[in-house]
């Protein structure tokens, strides 16, 4: 509705950055290990903008690959034949030996810094808040370190384990969909769409609440571990255990009071 009005909006929610160029390039890189350089995995890592950022140069070196049946680990032998298209072999030949400088052995961060995907990335989420693209601008500032943080603690709990590709893959995969990005909220000039605790930082000319129930906001059941009577009798030997279950269900209450109250 509020792009059929051309008003503007901010939705908050977390983004899962499942399609990034970065993801792409990682998942890439690691297909080109499993399926053994099989021509259409060596391409689509070619062709993402982490890796090269021409088009055509991308389009010309996919050409040459099919014109002279290039497959496999024939990826590793120089580019010698006379290519038929608008960039000169010796340019194709700067790709290919960059390429093959990546895939001589199997290391993700090994990778990314020698394709400085970081400055790549950082360049980039300038150029998006150019253009106003201040969403994918804040996802691209933040996923380098993500992804990285990600790949720090596959390092630290696969140490002693000797991973194949397909299983780096699945570890990775898993690993990214957990992923959410927060982009920082708009509150100025435009519709905030949120959730309560989030709305009662806007202090909104207009308030609108939607879905106000009697199961709003969600109440706690007390069925942990350890039950609000268990804290009790733990304080009375001084451990102290926070916060009690009443204690969250009286904060949330606090927190849709705050936001219903939040409008001017």
């Amino acid at each position: 509705v509020f792009n059929m009005l051309d008003i503007p909006y901010f939705l908050d929610e977390q983004k899962a950055p499942l399609n990034h160029p970065l993801i792409t390039l990682i998942l890439a890189y690691v297909d080109m290990f499993i399926k053994g350089f099989e021509r259409q995995t060596v391409l689509k890592f070619v062709k993402n903008p982490l890796f090269l950022e021409d088009k055509k140069k991308a389009d010309n070196f996919e050409n040459y690959l099919l014109q002279y049946k290039r497959n496999y680990r024939r990826i590793f032998n120089p580019f010698t034949f006379d290519a038929k298209g608008e960039i000169a072999i010796e340019e194709l030949e700067v790709i290919r030996q960059k390429l093959c400088d990546l895939i001589t052995h199997f290391s993700v961060k090994d990778m990314l810094n020698k394709l400085e995907a970081e400055k790549t990335l950082s360049n980039l989420a300038l150029s998006l808040k150019e253009i106003n693209e201040d969403e994918q601008s804040a996802i691209t500032e933040q996923i380098y370190r993500s992804v990285v943080g990600l790949l720090d603690e596959m390092d630290l709990i696969l140490s002693s384990v000797k991973l194949s590709c397909i299983e780096f893959k699945n570890i990775f995969s898993s690993g990214v969909s957990s992923l959410k990005l927060s982009i920082i909220p708009q509150y100025n000039d435009a519709v905030f769409v949120g959730e309560f605790k989030e709305t009662a930082l806007a202090k909104s000319k207009n308030l609108f609440v939607l879905g106000l129930t009697d199961a709003v906001p969600k109440i706690s059941s007390d069925v942990s571990l350890i039950s609000d009577n268990d804290i009790s009798v733990l304080e009375e030997i001084k451990v102290l255990v926070e916060p009690k279950i009443r204690v969250v269900n009286h904060r949330e209450r606090e927190y849709l009071a705050m936001a219903l109250a939040s409008f001017e």
